[in-house]
């Protein structure tokens, strides 16, 4: 159960790590806000998840692998978003990097 409760401390790392980089230049533009309103839905059914995962004090095969689904469709969805005018600023590459991280830190 370690994990998941370092997976807590991870989502609220990761929220704060993308505001700062949206912010990077003193603005959060209405694509970068998009990015951070569909991220913050995604990780607060995340978390509910793992709230469960530590209640029960175990973890399922399909729960684990709502995880991982969790995981994909936010960076999936920062990915599209980001890339929508096809153009990738540095913002939101920095999103993109932090988000891949969070996604690759697996049980």
């Amino acid at each position: 159960m370690e994990f998941y409760e370092k997976e807590l401390e991870s989502i609220d790392k990761l929220i704060d790590d993308l505001t700062e980089t949206a912010n990077i230049d003193g603005k959060i533009s209405k694509e970068e806000q998009q990015i951070l309103d569909k991220i913050m839905i995604e990780l607060g059914d995340y978390r509910a998840l793992i709230f469960d995962v530590i209640d029960d004090g175990k973890v399922t095969k399909d729960e684990l692998a709502q995880m991982q689904k969790f995981k994909s469709k936010i960076y999936e969805y920062v990915h599209d978003i980001a890339m929508h005018d096809g153009v990738l600023s540095k913002e939101e590459e920095g999103l993109l990097h932090k988000v891949k991280q969070f996604v690759d830190n697996t049980p």
